[in-house]
């Protein structure tokens, strides 16, 4: 109820999307045999940790002594983000009396650093590409740090010349229902 009432009106359809996989895959198989006011704590943390061993969905690739690679740290984190809104509604609606999600730790993400190109490899990228139909898009990548959507977005419309101006105003996103442009994710 909370996925399609709640979430579907109020966020983005790629936003939606993962919500939707998310409650899927994860939260109702571990935890949708539960009544929401006999939820517990203890129980979402064991889900949680349960989910931390769970094999990954979308890859067949394995890790160095061929065992199949596990489901992400920021994937069972966003799971429990995802549980954390659908369970402060419900407090709201008064099906339950705390939020149980938000007393659990949540799995430690290590972030590794980014490795940007070089400057000569980034030179040697645009001179591969000059005069290609997708030069010009590398060139904004590398200079501007947009992102793929927002990238995929750009209209002559946005761009002034005279000013040297980009004004992002869409970004093309792929989803369930095809390919389309709506609003970019900041101002």
């Amino acid at each position: 109820t909370w996925l399609e009432e709640v979430a579907k009106p109020t966020i983005k359809a790629k936003t939606y999307e993962s919500y939707k996989e998310i409650v899927r895959y994860y939260l109702v198989p571990e935890l949708g045999h539960i009544r929401l006011d006999q939820l517990t704590p203890a129980q979402v943390q064991a889900a949680l940790n349960r989910l931390l061993k769970r094999p990954a969905r979308r890859t067949r690739s394995s890790d160095a002594d061929g065992q199949p690679k596990l489901l992400a740290p920021r994937t069972v984190q966003y799971a429990r983000t995802v549980l954390r809104r659908a369970l402060d509604t419900a407090l709201k609606w008064g099906y339950v009396g705390r939020n149980v999600a938000d007393t659990v730790a949540a799995p430690r993400v290590e972030r590794r650093p980014m490795q940007p190109l070089t400057a000569a490899q980034a030179r040697t990228l645009l001179e591969q590409v000059k005069g290609t139909r997708l030069g010009a898009l590398y060139m904004l990548a590398l200079h501007l740090g947009m992102r793929q959507g927002e990238l995929l977005g750009v209209r002559w419309a946005d761009l002034d010349l005279d000013a040297g101006t980009l004004h992002i105003r869409q970004t093309v996103q792929r989803g369930e229902n095809g390919v389309r442009t709506t609003t970019p994710k900041t101002r």
